[in-house]
């Protein structure tokens, strides 16, 4: 960070409110702790590259989203992220940071500056010359006199302010830090998510769910599912809604789940067992 970011951020860092990733904080719709995942006291934080979808290789790896921060700026301190993550008890905070453009401009300083007292001293003489007639009009004597002087006096000045024009050049940024709470173990462990209409169009699918990540270590990954894997149907039927597979998921937790799943061209029946309640 350069002298002229320093300037302007050293009056920030005695209030919290300056904490853009506080400032720009936006929790998820289940951004509190609940059955399913745990909060920390202490964050684990890291700087990432662009990913192609953040949110399923987290839950591969046990995490879900609380909140996120987006913003534009030139430097953010990574002690800030690391202060917000322990506001909101993530248990992991990453950024993304990406170089946007340059601002350039000029910031006026003044300073001002003290009027000042002078003295000053005179010192000098004078010689004067008298000389004395009678009534007649005729000299009659001279005198030579010498006489000297002293005097002070006292100037003040007064106060002024000078103003200069300092340039500055600023690499601005975007910044995206996102913020995760630690899942507990999941019975099935997939990913659920919509599919888009052009796959639908592309294999013929009206209904289904999309599996948009498997966790490692769960059920579904036992099972054989992978991230792609397309649910039409279970317990040997087709989906009638989309809400089908929620119900059947919620009534038959206890025993094993069929599938009917497509992969790419290919269809596929799959058996996934919960695992237990509570582990």
């Amino acid at each position: 960070m350069n002298k002229l970011s320093w300037l302007f951020l050293l009056p920030c860092l005695l209030f919290t409110a300056c904490n853009p990733y506080q400032y720009h904080y936006k929790p998820v719709e289940n951004g509190t702790a609940g059955v399913d995942y745990d909060l920390c006291d202490t964050a684990k934080i890291e700087q990432i590259g662009k990913t192609q979808d953040l949110q399923a290789e987290m839950f591969k790896k046990g995490y879900m989203l609380i909140g996120y921060s987006a913003f534009n700026i030139d430097q953010a301190p990574m002690f800030y992220l690391e202060n917000q993550a322990k506001q909101v008890k993530a248990c992991l905070a990453l950024v993304q940071k990406q170089y946007t453009h340059t601002e350039n401009g000029y910031i006026p300083i003044t300073d001002y500056h003290q009027g000042q007292q002078f003295t000053l001293n005179t010192t000098g003489s004078a010689t004067g010359n008298s000389t004395y007639y009678n009534k007649n009009n005729t000299q009659i004597g001279s005198r030579n006199s010498t006489y000297g002087y002293n005097s002070t006096t006292t100037v003040q000045t007064p106060d002024y302010t000078t103003t200069t024009l300092m340039p500055y050049q600023q690499r601005m940024h975007d910044f995206i830090a996102s913020f995760w709470a630690r899942m507990r173990p999941s019975r099935i462990g997939i990913l659920p998510s919509k599919i888009p209409d052009e796959t639908k169009l592309k294999l013929n699918i009206e209904k289904g769910v999309l599996v948009r990540a498997v966790r490692d270590g769960s059920a579904a990954e036992t099972a054989g599912f992978i991230a792609g894997d397309i649910i039409v149907g279970y317990n040997d039927g087709p989906f009638v809604s989309d809400d089908d597979l929620a119900s059947y998921l919620k009534n038959n937790m206890d025993q094993t789940l069929s599938f009917t799943v497509r992969r790419l061209d290919k269809e596929l029946k799959k058996s996934l067992t919960p695992a237990p309640a509570g582990q």
